[in-house]
């Protein structure tokens, strides 16, 4: 892994970060999500065993499997059960990510990470930069019905439930506003991706100076 740039993209939901991510990718780098790696955690024994011992019969549909859907239920809009949930599944997470980012590293140019989570973990590796995507609640509110035919009520309620990461969110080294229109945080996220690319990716580069 060692030479390889590591490019962090983070945010809330709907804030645009996965657009932001897939462009900031797409010069040749590889792109990792974060949630979907994160989903391999639910399979650990250690990890099933806590989350049935914390949540009950209610986050299982079976006897050794975890039910996404209803520990969903008993999370989401649940800032106090997320951080139980958390707490569990971190360790796994955090060294599924690594493996990931190690074998990705073996043939990438560079590695993009798509990752909510990011400051909520200790990573062996050391990212070049980290951008924060951002809007407001009432923008990412009317996203999320729109994009995922939710109501407003429960919209808001996911939108709400990731307050407690906007501290974390503060940290990143770069924020982009995604207040616009589609076309137009593409030309952003490429213009902001091609200077970052000169600055990290050139011979004798020490890291992004931005």
């Amino acid at each position: 892994m060692s030479g390889t740039p590591i490019i962090v993209v983070t945010g809330a939901i709907a804030s645009g970060k996965s657009t932001v991510a897939e462009v900031m990718a797409d010069a040749g780098g590889i792109l990792l999500h974060a949630d979907s790696l994160a989903h391999g955690a639910l399979e650990d024994k250690e990890v099933i065993e806590k989350i049935r011992s914390e949540f009950g019969e209610s986050a299982m549909s079976g006897p050794d499997r975890i039910s996404r859907g209803g520990l969903g239920r008993l999370v989401l809009g649940e800032p106090g059960q997320m951080e139980k949930l958390n707490r569990i599944v971190t360790p796994a997470v955090t060294w599924i990510i690594e493996r990931a980012v190690t074998d990705a590293a073996r043939e990438a140019g560079y590695i993009v990470l798509d990752a909510v989570l990011f400051f909520k973990y200790t990573f062996q590796f050391r990212a070049d930069i980290v951008i924060a995507t951002e809007a407001s609640e009432q923008v990412r509110v009317e996203r999320l019905m729109a994009r995922d035919g939710l109501g407003r009520k429960q919209a808001l309620a996911r939108v709400t439930s990731q307050r407690y990461l906007y501290p974390g969110w503060k940290k990143s080294d770069m924020i982009i506003d995604t207040e616009m229109e589609i076309e137009e945080l593409t030309e952003r996220a490429i213009e902001i991706r091609d200077r970052i690319l000169e600055e990290i990716l050139k011979e004798g580069s020490g890291g992004y100076n931005g």
